[in-house]
């Protein structure tokens, strides 16, 4: 049964992805009430210029019997839309959210997908660790949770050396989180890690590019149609 999904311009999907090499038909997205694999995908019919794949590698695919490419951009290739956006690998939640955020604002701006996507790239790899902390803190909306971010702030503010500040956030959250959230386990071995970095010492530097390896920057590639 072919499934049609609304007409829209893009179809984004934030959510966790795997690729199975011993079967790429069985690679898929984790959605909250099931998994969507490939054979899904291909079963619906789409009409879209741009599909997201905001998750991990989700833009892999695999070779079978008569050299045709089984995965999940081309099943969604198949199905209808004219371009898709996916992930190469397990990728990073900030700087993952930092480039898709750039990206769409580039594309409401009319110039084109591929443009937009190396924009996005280039937004991800000069930021600084006060611009990272600035996105962090404007992203956070009132209803989400006191640690959406918070985690992330502190990490990069031990990036920058700022070691007294990283263990007081670090601290706090601590605090908020019951003894036997995991959470709480990763808060304490991360105290003491700063800990252990403040005998160290060394200056802090806010100006520090914590994206600036191609892990944060490169994951994402453009299949279809660039324009």
């Amino acid at each position: 049964m072919v499934a049609a999904v609304r007409p829209a311009r893009v179809w984004h999907v934030a959510c966790h992805g795997e690729f199975d090499p011993d079967d790429p038909q069985r690679s898929g997205i984790l959605l909250a009430d099931r998994r969507c694999a490939v054979a899904d995908l291909m079963s619906m019919r789409l009409d879209c210029e741009l599909v997201t794949f905001s998750a991990c590698e989700t833009g892999l695919a695999e070779r079978v019997p008569g050299d045709e490419l089984i995965g999940l951009a081309r099943a969604l290739i198949y199905a209808g839309a004219r371009a898709v956006l996916v992930s190469l690998w397990n990728v990073d939640e900030v700087s993952t959210s930092i480039l898709m955020s750039a990206f769409y604002r580039a594309l409401a701006r009319g110039v084109n997908k591929v443009t937009a996507l190396t924009e996005a790239q280039h937004r991800v790899r000069t930021m600084t660790i006060t611009d990272a902390i600035t996105y962090c803190r404007q992203a956070v909306r009132p209803v989400d949770d006191p640690f959406t971010f918070a985690r992330d702030i502190a990490d990069l503010r031990f990036q920058a050396r700022d070691f007294t500040t990283a263990e007081a956030e670090y601290a706090a959250l601590a605090d908020q989180a019951p003894p036997d959230d995991p959470r709480h386990r990763g808060l304490v071995a991360a105290i003491a890690r700063t800990r252990r970095a403040r005998r160290v010492g060394g200056e802090a530097d806010y100006d520090l590019r914590p994206y600036a390896d191609p892990y944060h920057w490169a994951p994402f590639v453009l299949i279809g149609d660039w324009r």
